[in-house]
């Protein structure tokens, strides 16, 4: 409980001090248990031993020839200095202390490196057709700009989840593989940029969603296959691979005898359920809502659901970042991590000062014990 604040002044620094505000409290309950053996005390004294009027004996008092009597002006003192001491003592035991604020959470603090959570792989398209526009709040935008803005604030918000990124076109590209370190996430999307080469172009979405499938079964292999004494660095409670995309499954030609990169939704979604992992797939062109890919739409959200997760549509009315929003909250929601939340550490810094007073009340006593016994030294 507070008690009241002082300021202190903790040094010189670049040639100025530093004032810092504490609060000094003391142990409120400890007061209370004093103050009641102090009472009991006093009624013990007044009830069971009631002062009495001792015998005494008058005599002359020279006091002249005792004025300069060193022995004589220290006799008070040891029984002030004990007196002295029995007061610090109590002090001691209602334990004060300052309580100093720390600075702000995060400020040259190094932050504790999350050791659990959810696999997150996007698949952002790069075939040349992303290079179109698309209305914005602001205005028109090209599609690959609009993905790389509102991805890198999906990146953002997943700061304890392991995060790869994949651009696809004709093939898929690690552009980085599952990792924590949302700095080169972010640098690594300022450089994406769609393909120029036409023998590049295509939208191999199978072949891109069975790619990261593969890349999160191997990953949860390796860490299941270490020593039984070992254990991984972060463990993946779960998995989902968000595609970000302006088409529809359509492999480069060149590749059409290529059973690999041809592969197909179904079987490439067939084989991300296999590994429980979940696919949601995002169309930022609003003519896919259109009647004529309705066959091809629906096949896009059959496979989905198959895994477990969901098409988005981004029309005027839903944009990209709505979508991110959308998956975001089906993932909390049908994904329940047992995590662990830090323990909340206290924002201040606590000085007890009791050992000063414990020290204080022992040197009163030894202090009292030296003057009684070689300064005045009383004789019975």
């Amino acid at each position: 409980m507070k008690y009241h604040d002082i300021l202190l002044t903790l040094g010189p620094k670049h040639g100025m001090n530093i004032f810092i505000m504490a609060d000094f409290t003391i142990d409120f309950f400890a007061l209370g248990i004093l103050a009641l053996i102090l009472l009991a005390l006093v009624l013990i004294k007044f009830f069971f031993f009631p002062t009495k009027r001792e015998p005494a004996l008058s005599f002359s008092y020279m006091q002249s020839n005792l004025q300069g009597s060193l022995r004589l002006k220290l006799a008070p003192l040891p029984s002030l200095l004990q007196k002295l001491a029995l007061i610090a003592l109590m002090i001691a035991f209602i334990d004060p202390h300052l309580s100093i604020p720390h600075e702000p959470a995060g400020t040259n603090k190094p932050e504790e490196t999350p050791t659990k959570g959810i696999a997150i792989y996007l698949l952002l398209d790069r075939s040349g057709s992303m290079s179109g526009e698309v209305s914005t709040p602001s205005g028109q935008m090209p599609k690959v700009d609009l993905l790389k803005k509102v991805t890198a604030t999906f990146v953002q918000d997943h700061p304890s989840d392991l995060i790869g990124l994949i651009g696809f076109a004709r093939v898929p590209e690690i552009i980085l593989p599952l990792t924590l370190d949302q700095g080169d996430l972010l640098t690594k999307l300022s450089q994406f940029h769609i393909v120029t080469d036409p023998n590049e172009d295509g939208t191999a979405m199978g072949y891109a969603i069975f790619k990261a499938a593969n890349l999160i079964a191997a990953t949860r292999d390796f860490a299941k296959n270490l020593p039984i004494d070992a254990r991984p660095a972060y463990e993946i409670k779960n998995s989902i691979i968000v595609v970000v995309t302006d088409g529809l499954q359509d492999p480069n030609r060149l590749d059409y005898n290529n059973r690999l990169r041809t592969i197909e939704l179904d079987d490439a979604a067939k084989y991300a359920k296999s590994q429980g992992i979940r696919v949601y797939i995002v169309n930022v062109d609003p003519s896919i809502a259109n009647e004529e890919f309705a066959p091809q739409r629906k096949q896009m959200q059959e496979i989905t659901e198959l895994t477990g997760g969901e098409l988005f549509l981004v029309d005027e009315s839903t944009g990209l970042e709505e979508a991110y929003r959308a998956i975001d909250s089906l993932v909390k929601e049908k994904i329940p991590l047992a995590v662990t939340l830090p323990e909340e550490k206290s924002t201040h810094e606590r000085i007890s000062l009791f050992y000063y007073f414990i020290g204080f009340a022992l040197m009163l006593i030894f202090l009292s014990i030296t003057i009684d016994s070689l300064v005045i030294r009383r004789v019975p």
